[in-house]
């Protein structure tokens, strides 16, 4: 501000000057004309300043825009994320039932009703039970003994299988999916 003062000062004492010396009337209207257009650009002096810092505002407006996009962005992936580990867990649980239904079909026995349950530990899921109905694979289904499968730690349905082909199917369930024997129980 200060300097636009002292470039109006400047410019009405050379212009008061220089009137004195054009003694011509028909010189007069062109000087005026120019010294108008002259003043003119020293008031608009501070705008084309501002005009020419634009490019750091046009930048500072832009990043704080792509920031704010940026935090919408993250808010969208975080629901994203919550659901996708969902429907993943989901997934896991049918791929071990299907898992568990193939043992016991090479084993010539029949699984129904399979239900797995998970655990989350830290980032990680863990086989918590997994439960069913087996039977032996037979062409008639009418006189099939129907017994219930179940890994983990929860109550009892009935009494222990203790067939041989239980006891084999127990240690392939065991084995394929890295848990104790005492967490696997046939039920008859």
């Amino acid at each position: 501000m200060k300097e636009l003062i002292q470039n109006i000062l400047i410019y009405l004492i050379l212009v008061s000057l220089l009137r004195g010396l054009i003694t011509n009337p028909k010189y007069q209207q062109y000087f005026q004309f120019f010294s108008g257009l002259i003043l003119m650009l020293l008031l608009l002096s501070p705008v084309i300043s501002l005009m020419e810092g634009e490019e750091g505002w046009f930048a500072l407006l832009q990043e704080n825009v792509l920031q704010m996009d940026l935090d919408e962005v993250k808010g969208e992936m975080a629901v994203a994320e919550g659901k996708f580990t969902d429907v993943l867990e989901k997934e896991y649980q049918e791929v071990v039932e299907e898992q568990v239904e193939a043992l016991a079909r090479e084993q010539g026995m029949v699984l129904e009703d399979t239900v797995v349950e998970l655990e989350k530990e830290e980032e990680e899921y863990r086989i918590a039970s997994i439960s069913g109905r087996v039977s032996e694979a037979e062409t008639d289904l009418s006189d099939r003994a129907v017994e219930t499968i179940q890994i983990g730690e929860d109550q009892k349905l009935s009494e222990e299988d203790d067939s041989k082909k239980a006891k084999k199917l127990q240690k392939k369930l065991c084995s394929q999916f890295l848990v104790g024997e005492e967490q696997v129980h046939l039920w008859k």
